[in-house]
């Protein structure tokens, strides 16, 4: 009896569960195939209809595995959709008319001719044709007309996802120069200033001096190269800095009988560093090449304790042993920098020499665009800013008498080289002692303001 009770229904609930004809076959039927039969005749269990199933669910999919996971999705998707589709009856369009087409046309053109819209790809557009103009054409269309058609270009750029960088854009040499100064040396007394040629990348001059922030200094430079050219430039782009306020005024002076867009105030252009490219670059190529030595340099000589950056006379001194090397060796990057040759590249028009860029424009399809200056013009501006050129302060002459009457009396030699001016400079550091401690900078200035002897004839 107790048998009867316990076995009978478990023996009756396992055929109906692994009988392919029992319930679960015709559950798992319906869930396969969406019917409530089973087509599965050969199978003896619900187990193997379990396999059946799963081998033909692979043999759809068997195309797809290499393709990874989110291929397989969209073809589940996809599946899904058109089952959907069939069951109300429903289907895509599968033409449009020419009319309709060449509307889409004309809008898209519009789109991407008048606005930020021209970045768009065929998915944003296709949303904006539905959403402004209330036209609702199939993607692919829209696909179509961006990639053959309308914007093949555009679509070329977006699919390689790179950072469209604009273009220098230059009519010849001496059209615009580009103006700035270089202060990471100023730590150690250093300032630098520098000019390049807009379209052959020509340096026109590399300057070491006490500060670029000098009005007179710079202006120095502009009408020294102005007159060695015989001419100055269409346009002159600076910082907004005071130091290059005379600049800006003796250019726009020197344009102002102009007769070209760019004649008078707008010969001259404040820009920021970011649009100041030309001359930015050149700073950059200089800072990994050359420049990184002397800044280690320099800072080797402060941590090893043989020079003091607060000390003002310490900064006059590594400034008289160093500065004509340094001027020397800012030469030599402007000899080389003229005469190696630009590779081509996509965001400059020409590529060469710099030299040849410059001298022989006409080589490379372009005329120089330099602009003469009347003789009285010139000769006006040369008496106005004459003597310019000479150092101003009074202080730094002094620091260069004394150094160099500490040379001469102490059988030392001006340096040639680096090495001999770290010697040089050790040595001045160490007769600049005068009872067991520094001079101080003032106490110098008015020793020699005064007319005194040195250290009033002490011994060094």
């Amino acid at each position: 009896m107790m048998f009867a009770i316990f076995v009978v229904p478990l023996f009756i609930v396992k055929i109906a569960g692994v009988h392919p004809d029992g319930i679960g076959g015709l559950v798992l039927c319906k869930l396969v195939t969406g019917g409530s039969f089973s087509w599965f005749g050969a199978a003896s269990s619900v187990v193997t209809l379990v396999a059946i199933a799963f081998e033909r669910y692979n043999a759809v999919l068997y195309p797809f595995n290499n393709r990874g996971a989110f291929t397989k999705f969209k073809l589940k998707r996809t599946l899904k959709r058109n089952i959907m589709l069939k069951d109300y009856g429903l289907k895509r369009r599968e033409t449009v008319d020419e009319e309709l087409k060449e509307r889409v046309r004309d809008l898209i053109l519009q789109e991407i001719c008048t606005d930020p819209d021209s970045l768009n790809g065929y998915r944003t557009m296709w949303h904006v044709l539905r959403l402004r103009h209330r036209i609702n054409v199939p993607r692919r269309l829209v696909e179509s007309l961006l990639i053959r058609e309308v914007d093949p270009r555009g679509v070329e750029h977006r699919e390689s996802r790179c950072l469209q960088r604009r273009t220098y854009v230059s009519p010849g040499p001496n059209f615009c120069w580009h103006m700035d100064g270089y202060d990471k040396l100023k730590p150690f007394g250093f300032s630098i200033h520098g000019c390049v040629d807009g379209f052959s990348r020509r340096i026109l001059w590399h300057e070491v001096q006490r500060s670029n922030k000098n009005p007179r200094s710079v202006v120095s430079y502009f009408i020294k190269h102005v007159k060695a050219a015989h001419g100055c430039p269409v346009r002159v782009y600076t910082d907004p800095g005071t130091e290059n306020g005379l600049v800006a005024g003796i250019q726009c002076y020197l344009r102002g009988e102009g007769l070209d867009e760019y004649a008078g105030s707008k010969s001259h252009k404040y820009v920021s560093s970011s649009k100041n490219q030309r001359i930015e670059c050149q700073w950059s190529h200089y800072r990994k090449q050359r420049l990184s030595w002397w800044i280690d340099f320099f800072n080797d000589l402060h941590e090893s304790d043989i020079l003091d950056l607060t000390s003002d006379l310490q900064k006059e001194a590594i400034w008289f042993c160093f500065a004509d090397l340094l001027q020397t060796d800012l030469n030599k990057v402007k000899e080389y920098w003229n005469s190696h040759r630009i590779r081509k590249s996509k965001h400059a028009i020409v590529s060469g020499v710099p030299d040849m860029m410059y001298f022989l424009p006409e080589d490379f399809g372009h005329t120089d665009c330099l602009v003469s200056i009347s003789p009285h013009k010139f000769t006006e501006i040369e008496n106005r800013f004459e003597g310019f050129d000479v150092e101003d302060d009074e202080c730094n002459s002094v620091f260069h008498e004394y150094f160099q009457h500490v040379i001469d009396n102490n059988g030392l030699s001006n340096p040639t080289s680096i090495h001999e001016a770290g010697v040089l400079l050790r040595s001045l550091l160490s007769l600049q002692k005068v009872n067991s401690k520094f001079l101080s900078f003032w106490e110098l200035v008015n020793h020699f303001h005064k007319g005194s002897p040195v250290y009033n004839g002490r011994r060094h």
